[in-house]
């Protein structure tokens, strides 16, 4: 996982989803929230805010999911509310489970260097950066989702890029953790 900042809501987004969204709940009291999928609209926008990135990999995917962060099952009232988006890979989006809310560590929430790619293995370590108050849910993630063998696949084909053009900046935009883990290995003389 690499450091993810908010973005400010769309301006138009309570006006498009929000509103009608909330309205529509009031509606369908016991429906799926799925069935009006308004956020769909501005999932541009959720890719742009993410840099492209998936949201807990922190690689670069080229389709992802508004996911919400609190389940629907959990809280459908968040279901268009901006606060509760994240842009995640789908093969994420569909491992994340609601018994995981408040489990996962939430990209806003990590900070610079808390976590590290191992190298040749591509499996994500925790650092001793990461505060005591995170480290839970920082191992909680790393466990179910970021050293599955999916995610790590996803890592070790940014490394073979690599060594294939020597080119630091694909890494780093591909998978910046890769990148650092390159760059601090002197085997691969970035």
């Amino acid at each position: 996982m690499i450091p993810v900042a908010p973005a400010p809501e769309p301006k138009d987004f309570d006006a498009k989803c929000r509103i009608p969204g909330n309205a529509w709940l009031q509606s369908n009291p016991g429906t799926d929230p799925h069935r009006n999928a308004l956020w769909t609209a501005f999932s541009k926008e959720l890719r742009k805010a993410f840099n492209d990135r998936c949201g807990i990999l922190g690689i670069y995917i080229h389709e992802g999911h508004v996911d919400h962060w609190v389940s629907l099952r959990t809280d459908r009232t968040r279901a268009f509310e901006w606060t509760n988006y994240r842009y995640l890979a789908g093969s994420v989006n569909t491992a994340k489970k609601p018994a995981w809310d408040g489990k996962l560590l939430d990209p806003f929430d990590v900070g610079e260097g808390w976590f590290e790619v191992d190298l040749p293995s591509c499996l994500i370590r925790l650092t001793d950066k990461i505060p005591t108050e995170f480290r839970a849910r920082a191992q909680f993630t790393a466990d179910n989702i970021l050293n599955r063998p999916k995610p790590i696949a996803y890592r070790a084909e940014c490394l073979t890029r690599w060594k294939e053009r020597k080119e630091i900046a694909v890494a780093e935009l591909l998978a910046p953790l890769v990148a650092e883990a390159i760059r601090r290995d002197p085997k691969y003389g970035a």
